[in-house]
C-alpha cells in the first residue's frame, strides 16, 4: 500500500501540514508535549535545535519518496530539498505571527541541516551507487 503513488502523497503532504501547524504554536502547546519550558538554556536550545533538524530531514525524506515515482532519483532529491528548505523558511516566517514565538537565525540553520543532512545520505545511499 505504501508503494501507491496517493498514499506518498497524502503521507507527505499530511505530514508538512503536520509539521508547519506544530511549528506555529504558542509556547504553552510546545510545552505540553515536552519541550523544556523556562528561560533559554543550553539543553532548551539543544532540544529545539534537534526537533529542528529531525523534523526537516524527515520532510526531505518523505517528499524524495514521493517524487521518486515522478521523477528521475537527482531531480526527486533536488525537488524534495527545495520543498524542505522552503517549509523551513515559511513555517520561520509564520512564526512572527504566534504569540511567543519568532523567527530565529539559528532555527533557520537547524531546519537547513537537517535537510542537508538527510539530501546527502539518500545521496549516497540512493543516487552515488547508481
Amino acid at each position: 500500500m505504501l508503494q501507491k503513488r496517493p498514499v506518498r502523497w497524502l503521507i507527505a503532504i499530511g505530514w508538512s501540514l503536520w509539521i508547519t501547524n506544530l511549528l506555529i504554536q504558542p509556547e504553552d502547546y510546545l510545552h505540553s508535549i515536552g519541550v523544556p519550558s523556562g528561560p533559554s538554556t543550553v539543553v532548551r536550545e539543544l532540544v529545539f535545535t534537534g526537533l529542528h533538524m529531525l523534523a526537516f530531514g524527515i520532510t526531505c525524506a518523505l517528499w524524495f519518496w514521493t517524487w521518486t515515482g515522478h521523477l528521475r532519483l537527482p531531480a526527486s532529491l533536488a525537488l524534495a530539498a527545495c520543498i524542505a528548505i522552503g517549509l523551513g523558511s515559511v513555517t520561520e516566517y509564520l512564526q512572527t505571527f504566534t504569540p511567543d514565538r519568532y523567527p530565529s537565525w539559528g532555527d533557520f540553520a537547524a531546519n537547513y541541516a537537517g535537510v542537508f543532512i538527510a539530501a546527502a545520505w539518500i545521496w549516497y545511499k540512493y543516487i552515488a551507487p547508481a
